[in-house]
């Protein structure tokens, strides 16, 4: 399965110091390990 990252995961690990933070940013880790598929959009960032 392929999980679409919109802008709140990227906001919420860099700003976020609790729970939601923690898990949004294991996440991004998992990507870029390439341990788990997933893509976005320049419109995220935009």
């Amino acid at each position: 399965m392929r999980f679409y990252l919109d802008s709140n995961v990227f906001i919420y690990a860099d700003l976020n110091q609790e729970d939601i933070g923690d898990r949004a940013r294991s996440l991004l880790r998992e990507v870029q390990d390439g341990k788990q598929p997933a893509s976005t959009s320049a419109l995220t960032f935009d």
